[in-house]
């Protein structure tokens, strides 16, 4: 989930750009959107509060990086079972993939890009 500055893609979802000509649906999509980024802001700020060393990694290989922060996440996890914090639980949710035939094949590969997450985040504030 990613804020306005970035770009649509099939693994990040982010608002509809709001033009002033917004559907009801975006709308909601966006509101939701936005709540739940909070939420995951929340997340991290958690975790960075418990792990200091997360808010300056400090690593000269960047594929430490990835491990450090799993490793962090991980035994956040684990704390949370030994504490029995339901109120921390997730629940999982499904990403079915998005249906490439309806893209152009024959366009470049960052159109089908963004063809396959606009009808990714599409099929998702319909849902909504």
């Amino acid at each position: 989930m990613g804020d306005a500055a970035y770009p649509l893609l099939p693994g990040l979802m982010v608002p509809v750009r709001d033009n002033g000509h917004l559907t009801q649906a975006q709308v909601r999509y966006n509101a939701l959107h936005s709540a739940a980024r909070a939420v995951v802001e929340r997340c991290f700020g958690r975790l960075k509060g418990k792990f200091r060393r997360l808010k300056s990694l400090g690593v000269t290989r960047t594929d430490y990086s990835s491990v450090i922060i799993e490793t962090c996440i991980v035994l956040h996890n684990i704390c949370l079972d030994d504490e029995f914090d339901e109120s921390s639980s997730v629940d999982d949710v499904a990403d079915d993939d998005v249906d490439c035939d309806s893209t152009d094949q024959s366009a470049p590969a960052d159109h089908r890009r963004a063809d396959k997450a606009k009808l990714k985040r599409d099929r998702i504030m319909n849902a909504l």
